[in-house]
């Protein structure tokens, strides 16, 4: 029935363009780099702690068993072999629906952009009530009623608009953090029940298919949390499916669990310290000790700093051969990073030191002036909030 985005059937590539596939799933994978959701692809295979089996995707938990609506289909997922699906109606219980829930990787910084995106395909014409909520505490442990919360946003809303037709339809929205999130939660949210014949017997419920979620920051540079590895292994940790699931929510709807402790994004500042020639003797790499005032500045500031890199790249004029000024750039780098990192107090691993001789000039070589300029050592320092 499900054929791809296109509603057409799925064929193997021709042998002379495996290569081209290969670089095009290269840059696939490059997009998801910063995903705040684990396994968007839902290729990986939960082993849950009751059954021992491979019953739902990693990371992603429904509130109810999961089993016979994890996907594993290459002809109904979107993409890959699996995708999930969650029930938004049936046509004999009032107001019963699903939804299925991931924690973030990061937390999100507050009045930034974010981009969600990912594929929804229904045989019945209800994507317009599926929405998104974030919340700062497990959904699953919430105690509200379901059909009266009230979602983030809809996908309804989103930049690409619905169609009437039942092929996969890409969901793209764009999303300013409130700085509280910590769940990701998706089902139906309408008001109204979603209820009557389904008109696919004996199929009682109204099914939405999920497949590609992902969450990006819009600016680029912002990067996954430092703990971000740690925090993939602790979701995918959770294990609890079936009974042990409804016990667990049973218990924490009681209990009120603290929110998860991760931590937010890595948001980049880049300080650029440009040290002149006069630090070193002439044509060499040692230092020059009447002028090392600004080398222990920049120590002093690497302490206060949440520095994540340290980049040192060296620079010279034109005068002399590009071997020898190739050499004496990386020299005087290195002369650089050893005395600020003498003590110790920066990781080796990163440390990165350059050398592009007269290669990189910021000034003409053809003044004595433009060419004590381009005899220089750049330092830049990324740092984080």
């Amino acid at each position: 029935m499900e054929q791809g985005a296109s509603g057409t059937k799925k064929t193997n590539a021709p042998s002379r363009w495996i290569f081209i596939l290969a670089i095009f799933c290269l840059l696939s994978n490059l997009t998801y780099a910063q995903n705040l959701l684990v396994n968007g692809s839902l290729e990986d295979e939960n082993i849950c702690t009751e059954f021992h089996i491979n019953c739902s995707p990693e990371g992603w938990v429904s509130t109810s068993d999961v089993y016979q609506n994890y996907i594993k289909d290459p002809k109904r997922a979107f993409d890959g072999t699996h995708c999930i699906a969650f029930v938004a109606g049936t046509s004999d219980l009032k107001y019963y629906r699903t939804f299925i829930r991931t924690q973030l990787v990061c937390k999100m910084r507050k009045n930034l952009r974010y981009r969600i995106q990912l594929y929804l395909r229904s045989r019945y014409s209800i994507l317009d009530s599926v929405g998104i909520l974030f919340t700062k505490n497990d959904f699953l442990f919430q105690k509200n009623v379901y059909s009266k919360m009230s979602p983030s946003l809809l996908v309804k809303d989103a930049s690409t608009k619905l169609t009437s037709d039942t092929t996969w339809q890409k969901i793209v929205i764009d999303y300013t953090a409130t700085g509280d999130e910590n769940f990701f939660t998706i089902g139906n949210f309408s008001k109204r029940d979603i209820t009557g014949a389904t008109g696919n017997a004996p199929e009682k419920h109204f099914l939405v298919l999920m497949d590609n979620i992902s969450i990006v920051p819009l600016n680029t540079d912002e990067k996954l949390c430092p703990d971000a590895k740690q925090t993939i292994e602790d979701i995918y940790a959770q294990n609890e499916r079936h009974d042990l699931l409804y016990r667990m929510i049973e218990y924490y709807r009681k209990n009120q669990p603290e929110p998860p402790g991760i931590s937010y994004t890595i948001f980049p500042k880049t300080d650029t310290i440009v040290i002149p020639d006069v630090l070193f003797k002439t044509d060499s790499y040692l230092l020059n000790n009447t002028n090392l005032a600004i080398l222990d500045s920049i120590v002093e500031k690497i302490k206060k700093t949440n520095l994540d890199s340290l980049v040192i790249e060296g620079h010279t004029d034109n005068v002399g051969s590009l071997a020898h000024n190739d050499e004496l750039s990386l020299n005087r780098a290195l002369s650089v990073r050893y005395y600020i990192n003498a003590g110790g107090i920066f990781p080796s691993d990163k440390l990165f030191v350059r050398g592009y001789a007269s290669t990189r000039p910021v000034a003409t070589n053809q003044t004595a002036q433009g060419r004590q300029k381009n005899r220089r050592v750049e330092v830049y320092l990324y740092s984080h909030d």
